[in-house]
């Protein structure tokens, strides 16, 4: 079995949960003796013009896939809708030169925002079975978060939904790629850098043009039926699955398999019996680094927790910032400080107010016998179990957060049957070898009906 990985963020431009799942899935396959090869699309380059290159950093075959899709407005949206679909001549020659090179059985994606999904079809067209993970909801979403420009999740019927709207401020990807080549050659120079910047943005916005609504549907449209081409598209969690069962209808074939890390703990936690450090509660937040992780929600808790509970702390690990009122921030960490940092609190947070499509930290925290308090929305209530390893609360009704800290702290029996509860209760997530059995037996299948086909 030959399986090709296309993805983007693995080290050195490493960030996020996504492609830590990706690096970990690739070793573990690697591991199991399975030829993989891995297809980075999101390689930064101050180069133009589409190109491959071989990268050596890894344990197996592996290319930089260098190009303008790199570069995306991934987190405000999308003015060019349509081009994320359609590839240009020298991005199909590129990924040719991939599939002749390796001659995949199976190719595995996890993202199309540096790849245009109507390039999986060359890959097919070569004779490999093709997969696709959906970490959040690009495919469906110009944003991909489902989230409206007032924090609201999009639930909206399909014919109702206005991308137009949330999209309106993003920037044209010809123009961030342009941007990030004069970075480039002008790091030398911060003045000068600047200069070319507001040049850049200048131009930018002379000649920008609204686009109709329609633009944005046809581009939802297109993912849906190129996703239908897929052999599978995997959901990650429970409400992902209705989400894409809402947009995509029944010509997509979605399977559920969660997600997975080596960094979840696999021994079982002992039971706590009381805070770590007497007289203090302290709750622990890992990489929140935007208001989409709830960062907003936390400061105004911890604000009004920090005059009546003035024993609450909560230790933020991940994004920089100024001080808030009862919060404690200590900047990056790697996944070696997660005992030390998750052995030092009493509970954890999740509390984003968009649908996390898997959520990482949670049985991070879980596995090693941290409850969590968690949005009752996304992924999250799929291995959170109210009152059992932790707490659920309404992330769009005001306080609510507010109030589950206030129960904890303020009764000593919900605080011991949560910790009693993460350690008994059975756990709701995949170890990581689990992940992979599920994984290659998934493998096996496609590979097996397509023998069946010929």
């Amino acid at each position: 079995m030959r399986v090709l990985i296309v993805s983007s963020g693995l080290k050195p431009d490493h960030f996020g949960g996504l492609p830590s799942h990706v690096e970990d899935t690739l070793r573990g396959l690697v591991a199991r003796n399975i030829e993989v090869a891995y297809l980075n699309t999101g390689a930064r380059t101050g180069r133009t013009d589409t190109h491959i290159s071989a990268r050596m950093d890894l344990p197996c075959r592996a290319w930089n896939l260098e190009s303008r899709w790199a570069q995306t407005a991934y987190w405000n949206g999308t003015v060019d809708p349509v081009e994320q679909v359609v590839p240009d001549a020298a991005f199909s020659r590129a990924i040719n030169e991939v599939a002749r090179e390796f001659e995949p059985d199976i190719v595995h994606f996890h993202e199309f925002t540096s790849f245009p999904v109507s390039a999986a079809a060359i890959f097919r067209d070569a004779g490999a079975r093709t997969v696709f993970s959906a970490h959040d909801f690009y495919a469906l979403c110009p944003t991909t978060k489902l989230q409206r420009p007032d924090g609201t999740v999009c639930d909206r019927p399909a014919g109702e939904l206005d991308c137009d709207l949330c999209s309106r401020h993003a920037r044209p990807v010809r123009h961030l790629q342009l941007e990030s080549a004069w970075d480039r050659r002008l790091e030398f120079s911060i003045p000068a850098r600047n200069f070319v910047r507001r040049m850049i943005r200048s131009r930018e916005r002379a000649m920008r043009e609204a686009l109709p609504r329609e633009a944005y549907q046809v581009r939802r449209h297109e993912f849906v039926r190129h996703l239908a081409g897929f052999d599978t598209v995997l959901m990650t969690s429970n409400d992902q699955m209705r989400r894409f069962e809402k947009y995509c209808g029944p010509d997509v074939r979605l399977h559920l398999l969660p997600l997975s890390r080596t960094t979840f703990a696999g021994r079982q936690p002992s039971p706590r019996t009381d805070t770590v450090t007497p007289g203090r509660t302290v709750f622990l937040a890992l990489n929140i680094v935007n208001s989409a992780k709830g960062l907003t929600l936390l400061e105004r808790a911890f604000a009004s927790l920090s005059s009546s509970h003035p024993s609450a702390e909560l230790h933020l690990y991940g994004p920089t910032g100024t001080e808030s009122p009862g919060i404690r921030r200590f900047g990056k960490y790697s996944d070696s400080d997660l005992d030390r940092i998750i052995a030092s609190a009493d509970f954890g947070l999740i509390p984003s107010i968009w649908p996390e499509a898997y959520g990482y930290v949670g049985p991070e925290m879980l596995s090693r016998g941290l409850p969590v308090i968690a949005s009752n929305i996304g992924a999250m209530p799929d291995y959170v179990v109210d009152e059992g390893n932790g707490l659920l609360f309404d992330p769009t009704t005001p306080g609510a957060l507010l109030a589950a800290l206030r129960s904890l702290l303020d009764n000593s029996d919900i605080r011991a049957r949560l910790w009693a509860g993460v350690a008994a209760t059975p756990r709701h997530y995949l170890m990581m070898n689990e992940h992979l059995d599920q994984l290659l037996a998934l493998y096996d299948l496609l590979l097996a009906q397509a023998h069946a086909r010929s």
